[in-house]
């Protein structure tokens, strides 16, 4: 049965830190729209997981000078996520043979804190299936100079979304989303800027993909700090 937020707090297990996700949502947490989520809780960010997709619908991470990462190196394997319920879970054999899309990380490898929080990120819960010239591409330079930003000083909560207008997949049922979106916010001012990309190729900057608030409360069908003036 789907509900509109179904939010597990799980035990203190491998990948799971029970309780600790407010910190996440200083601006409230979303009230999603209807679907079959997840909310599953990390060292050092949260992930809204879509059940029914089998992909992060968001990622809240708080980056800062003293927490951002320092140059962990990624595993480049992903596992499995064992707080997903097994019909839910993605896995290896989705994305095997795919010569066209990356295991892209959502919420990003290099921001994490340590090597406990890095094998957090490596999970399919925190992958979609992501054009690999996109995501080697204009996103990858996006995410390197949000970590840049917040390794000279800033202080920023980021949030990245998956627009799913289609229901393309890959593997068993893994959704291919059609836009991703990520909105960093400054802590100090409450400052924000919002990035919505198509999953596809392309040779543009980053920056011409600067978005409103509105068109991404649109396309993702909530409003993503609704405790946040706009």
């Amino acid at each position: 049965m789907k509900k509109l937020f179904s939010i597990a707090l799980l035990a203190v297990a491998a990948h799971a830190y029970a309780g600790s996700c407010d910190q996440f949502y200083p601006y409230g947490k979303p009230t999603l729209p209807k679907g079959n989520y997840v909310e599953l809780c990390r060292k050092d960010y949260v992930v809204i997981y879509d059940n029914d997709k089998k992909i992060p619908f968001l990622t809240y991470e708080h980056l800062t000078p003293e927490t951002i990462g320092r140059g962990q190196v990624e595993r480049g394997a992903f596992r499995v996520d064992k707080d997903v319920a097994p019909q839910y879970r993605a896995g290896p054999k989705d994305y095997a043979g795919n010569k066209r899309f990356d295991k892209g990380h959502f919420a990003n490898a290099q921001n994490a804190m340590d090597d406990e929080a890095m094998d957090q990120r490596d999970l399919y819960s925190n992958a979609v299936p992501q054009v690999y010239t996109f995501n080697r591409g204009s996103w990858k330079v996006l995410e390197s100079n949000v970590a840049k930003a917040v390794r000279r000083g800033a202080d920023l909560y980021v949030v990245t979304g998956a627009v799913t207008a289609s229901n393309e997949t890959i593997g068993n049922g893994v959704v291919i989303p059609t836009e991703l979106a990520k909105a960093v916010i400054d802590k100090k001012t409450g400052g924000q800027v919002i990035y919505i990309m198509p999953n596809e190729t392309n040779n543009k900057s980053y920056r011409d993909f600067k978005a409103s608030r509105a068109m991404l409360d649109s396309k993702l069908g909530t409003d993503i700090t609704p405790q946040l003036p706009r």
